[in-house]
């Protein structure tokens, strides 16, 4: 403070030079790029939702001839067990005939 306790403005206030904003485009360069790169994980991740679908559609293709293998197992299996049925059946029906028949006399 002044002596007299008075104020006193400067004359001239500090002449700062104006801010110049750098011509520097590297910020908006940054931004093209990383726009450019999530267009191309957009493409990517459209392409694996496609290939997604393909793969769903082969496994259900797949679980229903699993599904019809099994079914054809089991008929011939059911098949095959009924027939060993009936031959084992006549088999032991022949052996009966031979044990039981009459043997005749020799002449």
């Amino acid at each position: 403070m002044a002596k007299n306790d008075e104020i006193t403005t400067p004359s001239k206030y500090a002449q700062a030079p104006p801010q110049v904003l750098p011509q520097d485009f590297s910020y908006l360069e940054i931004v093209m790029e990383l726009q450019k790169s999530m267009a191309q994980m957009g493409e990517k991740l459209n392409a694996l939702a496609e290939a997604s679908k393909e793969n769903d559609a082969k496994l259900d293709r797949i679980s229903h001839q699993v599904f019809a293998a099994k079914v054809v197992l089991y008929v011939v299996g059911g098949m095959t067990a009924i027939a060993g049925s009936v031959i084992g059946f006549l088999i032991k029906e022949a052996v009966d005939y031979l044990i039981n028949r009459p043997i005749a006399p020799p002449h």
